[in-house]
């Protein structure tokens, strides 16, 4: 009888064709996971950014002359960089649902990469710089008022420091201090990245909302200060 001839590939051969496919696997899920922690450090940075300047609106709300409402191009701009964080915290967490399910089906072992742990720590990094700024302006905030007790018109100074700085800062640094405690929980290995990436959706949404009803009410409001300020300049010009 014949024996029959069964085709298989050598071990070795399949072990050099699998070896550049899970490579190139690898550097696929670096880059995702990368890209997804890149979004988090813009959504959180540029929300510590667009928060101050919301206060600033509604603080000084005859002074929004100050420049935004000069040409409709700096609004469309602002609320795009708003737009913008919201976008990249949706990128986020897309990625990162995409990296959790890499990880959970074939990937055990990558959370111990050198990459991995590269990307999460440079994110952690970056956010804690941006928040030491604002830990300096609380400082520096809580220093003036004690320098200010006794100056006359105390109570307008107070006002602009803890309204128009404090509690601006206060608001960013509580921002980055939920950022930075989900990253560390990833660090310690929990996987908190998804909920890291809802909290700063929920996050830039509600700053970018403001700012287009901010930009919209300062916008209606700009013609009627223009208008008074003209009744005034002219009954000052008729006495």
């Amino acid at each position: 009888m014949a024996e029959l001839k069964t085709t298989e590939t050598p071990v070795v051969e399949q072990a050099e064709y699998m070896a550049p496919r899970a490579a190139s696997q690898a550097k696929w899920l670096t880059f995702e996971y990368a890209l997804a922690m890149v979004s988090v450090t813009f959504a959180a940075i540029t929300s510590v950014v667009l928060v101050p300047m919301l206060f600033g609106m509604w603080s000084a709300k005859e002074a929004m002359s100050f420049g935004l409402m000069l040409s409709g191009s700096i609004t469309a701009n602002i609320l795009a960089v708003g737009i913008l964080a919201v976008l990249f915290s949706v990128l986020a967490f897309v990625l990162f649902g995409r990296v959790t399910r890499a990880i959970a089906a074939d990937r055990s072992g990558y959370t111990g990469r050198l990459a991995y742990k590269l990307t999460t720590y440079g994110s952690l990094f970056m956010i804690v710089l941006a928040a030491l700024p604002l830990v300096a302006n609380l400082i520096s905030v809580l220093i003036s008022s004690l320098l200010l007790i006794g100056v006359s018109d105390a109570g307008s100074v107070y006002t602009a420091l803890y309204l128009g700085n404090f509690l601006p800062s206060l608001v960013c640094l509580a921002v980055l201090a939920v950022v930075i405690f989900f990253i560390g929980k990833i660090i310690n290995g929990y996987n908190k990245s998804r909920p890291l990436a809802i909290t700063l959706i929920a996050i830039t949404s509600v700053v970018a909302v403001a700012l287009a009803i901010t930009l919209a009410v300062q916008a209606h409001d700009k013609p009627s200060i223009k208008k008074s300020n003209f009744k005034y300049n002219s009954s000052y010009l008729l006495d």
